[in-house]
């Protein structure tokens, strides 16, 4: 959603820097990785799919050309 709103070549309505998106994107890697442990459930096996989502965001947030856009 957020993308659409981003000032790149993908976005529509371009009122987000790109350099804030890759914050948002940053920020929400972090709280889902730390949302397991803050909504005390991550000794459970669900608290993995949360860990899988923050690595794969992580993983854009690695492989993103923050620089060329």
């Amino acid at each position: 959603m957020a993308s659409r709103f981003t000032d790149y070549p993908g976005g529509v309505w371009l009122m987000v820097a790109f350099r804030t998106h890759r914050a948002m994107d940053a920020m929400q890697a972090g709280l889902v990785a730390a949302g397991p442990a803050m909504l005390l459930f991550a000794g459970d096996p669900e608290a993995q799919l949360f860990h899988g989502q923050a690595l794969v965001e992580t993983g854009v947030i690695a492989t993103t050309d923050w620089g060329n856009a």
